[in-house]
């Protein structure tokens, strides 16, 4: 496949949304005009899946707020610490990533502390954060 056409970007649109926006191959096929079959070869397409990759990245970057808030959620109602920490990585690199290299163990359960001592200042400061924000809100509504 050396260049896309209307179908194949009619066809992109349906596999890029969730559950294939509710239709089956058979039906995604359908609609572009092409066999099942054909649609499958088109998969198999450097070209058709590098477009694809794209639309797939758009379509999921549009919920990007709505996974925000729901990590948001998670991590205050649950107190899950995975969704505290994803969260404020992605909120502004507040968290960087650790690197894990071979020491002495005591040294490694020392820095296991300290991460985690941190870890939680850290998402001590964001409740806060949210909460004076929620009686902003609260005390501006009154």
């Amino acid at each position: 496949m050396k260049k896309l056409e209307a179908r194949h970007y009619k066809a992109i649109y349906y596999l890029s949304q969730p559950n294939h926006g509710g239709l089956t191959m058979e039906e995604i096929a359908k609609e572009c005009g092409v066999s099942r079959k054909s649609l499958y070869e088109w998969k198999k397409s450097e070209l058709f899946q590098r477009e694809l990759k794209k639309e797939i990245r758009r379509t999921v970057g549009d919920r990007i707020p709505e996974v925000i808030d729901a990590m948001f959620r998670e991590a205050i109602e649950n107190g899950s610490g995975k969704h505290a920490e994803l969260l404020l990585k992605t909120y502004g690199d507040m968290l960087t990533d650790k690197i894990e290299v071979e020491v002495d163990q005591t040294v490694n359960d020392k820095r296991e502390v300290r991460d985690a001592e941190a870890l939680q200042r850290k998402a001590d400061e964001l409740l806060r954060r949210f909460n004076k924000d929620e009686r902003k809100e609260d005390d501006a509504q009154d």
